[in-house]
């Protein structure tokens, strides 16, 4: 029980008040051993984990087969605590285990019974998921907003291309140049440049065609 005062989710609660709630729901202590798969990208979240101890990593395989690192969970993270609740409910990456670890498991029923009987752990729940979330859009404008049109034309392209290597322009150059964050004349005369270099060719009105994916990858 001395384990998850330390814990966020139990944060401005005694060891005492933690024993007498936990008394009143459901929940197991799981043990992992190094190497282990917790989850995979997919399965359904129907569980809130919190690792108590260890190190886990996640992972997101791309395209390719090839795995890219992801982040690192320590001691007192809940796993995927954004995927619990909502109609999305599944691990968003791979989980393992990077050293023999310990986790906390509550089914959602017994986590929304924790909920009703003390409101201090609801509010640590939200302020979890929203602190997550903003840094994931800090993060995710920093990155955009320092990315060259070429690269934020190639994450459109991969948003929105066909199995036929086509992809289309739902709304006007203007708006995409708009939603890039660019000017359009720039917008134009990358796609221009793409095109004489028979890199893309133009099908229709904002539709398009990849000749040369590979080309496509190395343009900066």
């Amino acid at each position: 029980m001395k384990r998850l005062v330390e814990m966020s989710i139990f944060k401005g609660l005694k060891e005492i008040e933690i024993e007498n709630i936990l008394k009143k729901v459901r929940y197991n202590i799981k043990k992992y051993k190094k190497d282990e798969v917790i989850a995979f990208r997919g399965d359904e979240v129907n569980n809130m984990l919190i690792l108590l101890e260890g190190f886990l990593y996640t992972e997101m395989q791309k395209n390719d087969g090839k795995c890219i690192k992801i982040d690192e969970l320590k001691k007192g993270d809940i796993l995927a605590s954004a995927f619990i609740f909502g109609e999305m409910n599944y691990y968003p990456v791979d989980i393992y285990c990077k050293s023999d670890a310990e986790i906390f498991c509550i089914t959602k029923s017994e986590l929304l019974k924790l909920f009703r009987l003390n409101e201090q752990i609801l509010v640590n729940y939200l302020n979890n998921i929203s602190t997550k979330t903003q840094f994931l859009s800090k993060k995710i404008w920093f990155d955009f907003k320092n990315k060259s049109i070429i690269e934020k034309l190639r994450d459109y392209i991969n948003e929105n291309i066909k199995e036929d290597n086509t992809f289309k322009f739902h709304k006007s150059l203007k708006d995409i140049s708009e939603t890039f964050g660019v000017a359009r004349p720039s917008l134009s005369r990358t796609l221009s440049h793409l095109i004489d270099k028979k890199i893309i060719e133009r099908i229709g009105k904002n539709h398009y065609k990849i000749l040369d994916e590979d080309k496509l990858l190395e343009e900066e």
